[in-house]
This record gives C-alpha cells, structure tokens and sequence, in this order.
C-alpha cells in the first residue's frame, strides 16, 4: 500500500478530509522522529514501540561507524486481533497488482 491509498483509506473510514489525515500522519512521524533522535523509546497506544538503539559496526573500508538504529514491536492489541485467524482474508482485486497481458512470467528452478 503506497501513502496515498493509505490516507485515502483512513479518510474514508472517519470521513475527515485527506488533508487532514495527511497533516496528522506527517505529525504523527515528526513525533515519532524528535523522539527517536533524543534516544526515546516512542509507544504509540494499541500499535506498537519504536525502540532506539545505537550499533557500532566496521564498515567496508575498516573504519568504526556508529549509527542509530530502530526496532520496532508491535502491540499487544495488534497481535491479539489477529491471533484466532489462520490464514489471510481474501483481498479485492487491485488493478495494480495484475500482470499486463503479453507480459510472461518465469520462475528459475534454482531460486526456488
């Protein structure tokens, strides 16, 4: 799912505008953001935890490079929702996702 579809999305299920949805979800990452780059660990309620960590590592040319990275875990809430299925809902077609006629498809034995 690209942004668009996914404001367009949210918009229709609360009926707010799309403007609006797209300035609460860039807020939304700004915060998430000014958190992470403090070393915050960022809990959003009913999604998940944004974890900072900060990894030393050896790049390619030998040098130590220190870096932040983010793990992410994902609520209980979410988790739980989804814990009784036991295979994916059927989806509705996207126009996207079909292959274009005269286009074929090949799967290499080795890559399987």
């Amino acid at each position: 799912m690209d942004i668009k579809s996914l404001v367009t999305d949210i918009s229709n299920r609360c009926g707010l505008s799309e403007d609006i949805v797209r300035r609460v979800q860039n807020a939304e990452t700004e915060y998430i953001i000014d958190r992470l780059r403090k070393g915050e660990k960022v809990r959003i309620p009913s999604r998940g935890t944004y974890h900072p960590d900060r990894v030393t590592r050896i790049d390619a040319t030998g040098e130590v490079v220190h870096q932040i990275r983010v793990r992410y875990t994902v609520s209980d809430t979410l988790s739980n929702s989804l814990s009784d299925l036991t295979d994916f809902e059927k989806a509705v077609p996207n126009e996207d996702d079909t292959i274009p006629k005269g286009i074929k498809t090949l799967q290499i034995d080795t890559l399987i």
